[in-house]
């Protein structure tokens, strides 16, 4: 809010701003789901890393905030022992997971697609996905 000064008169001058996208036809907008924008990566993921010397490889991803932290799991597929992620960084549009497996320090980076997938890359390597589980 501004107020002129010089005028003989109270004025106010208010000042808002407002973003529009636009979205081709066919395009589907990113909308908020259910989950706060502080809780969209909670939930179970279906995660495929591409591409890697033993083929693709599923895992299933749980993530949980506790104390307004994330923190989370990996399960390959086919077993049963959940490997747990040691540093989670977060922004809003992107998070990064440190964990160990197979004896390797390991990370995959992964940004918003929509509201339900995420991708990048592990390692700055390997294409790599994660589907919302519904």
């Amino acid at each position: 809010v501004f107020v002129n000064p010089t005028s003989e008169t109270q004025s106010l001058m208010v000042v808002m701003g407002a973003e529009i996208k636009m979205y081709n036809e066919g395009e589907t907008p990113i909308e908020n789901n259910s989950n706060s924008p502080a809780d969209f990566y909670a939930g179970d993921w279906t995660l495929t890393i591409y591409g890697t010397p033993q083929g693709d490889a599923e895992s299933i991803l749980k993530l949980s905030r506790t104390d307004g932290k994330l923190q989370g799991s990996l399960t390959p597929k086919g077993l049963s022992t959940a490997t747990a992620i040691d540093k989670i960084e977060e922004t809003d549009a992107s998070i990064k997971l440190f964990f160990k497996m197979a004896g390797y320090d390991l990370n995959v980076s992964l940004e918003k697609e929509d509201n339900d997938t995420i991708s990048g890359k592990m390692m700055g390597m390997f294409k790599t996905k994660a589907i919302r589980k519904k």
